[in-house]
């Protein structure tokens, strides 16, 4: 199974981006825009801009990491742990 992101484009709009991002550097500007300009415009800073659901927490962000040319499956063949930097 592949990862798969989602995007509210309410919340874009909201913000002020209008593409869908596509590089990290588009996903970090939308990521500060979206925590901090509180696109569901309820007066309050509590949005998270990213989240992740279901049993394979490992796997929900597979596509940044594979940005970086990591692949958990290649690693995990000898061993699987995770760890904390």
């Amino acid at each position: 199974m592949q990862s798969r992101g989602f995007w509210n484009k309410n919340w874009l709009d909201a913000v002020g981006i209008t593409e869908v991002p596509e590089t990290l550097e588009e996903y970090e500007e939308a990521f500060d825009k979206i925590v901090n300009n509180d696109p569901d415009q309820n007066g309050q800073k509590d949005t998270y801009a990213i989240s992740g659901i279901g049993g394979n927490y490992y796997r929900q962000f597979d596509w940044v990491f594979g940005a970086y040319g990591w692949n958990w499956m290649l690693r995990a063949r000898t061993s699987f742990k995770m760890e904390r930097p």
